[in-house]
């Protein structure tokens, strides 16, 4: 009976990564402004995030853990969770049985905008406001 498990953490932050790409973009191009230089680095965020994951798979596939928590950070825009659950499956080690938990804030009632429906309400806007207005020590910010 085994009476000790062995259990690995690893957290991916998609913020710190943005964090890392805006401050280095700013200091090759300082004459940026912060919304010109989110722009640029966009695409590099998202590929940097899915190399990222790529060898975090691959980690995971060589170690000797009982069990590994991964948590990631990560914006999902609506209508692509799926999506990106797809894509995890697709890219976890065959020893591994992935269970995933999103945390998705419930507005209460959706907003439509050109055919498409968007999770708002002004209690939601507040909140996301209010938020940002006390997380000066944020990442992205």
């Amino acid at each position: 009976m085994q009476l000790e498990k062995y259990i690995m953490m690893k957290y991916i932050s998609e913020d710190n990564m943005w964090k890392d790409l805006m401050e280095q973009q700013l200091l090759d191009t300082p004459e940026l402004a912060p919304t010109e230089c989110f722009w640029k680095i966009f695409a590099k965020g998202n590929t940097l995030f899915w190399k990222n994951m790529q060898e975090t798979m691959q980690t995971i596939s060589e170690s000797n853990y009982d069990e590994i928590v991964l948590y990631l950070d990560k914006i999902v825009f609506p209508g692509t969770l799926e999506s990106m659950i797809k894509k995890l499956n697709s890219a976890k080690p065959r020893n591994c049985d992935l269970k995933f938990v999103a945390f998705v804030p419930t507005p209460g009632e959706m907003y439509s905008f050109e055919g498409k429906k968007y999770p708002f309400s002004l209690s939601l806007l507040f909140d996301c406001i209010v938020r940002v207005i006390h997380r000066t020590g944020h990442a992205t910010l």
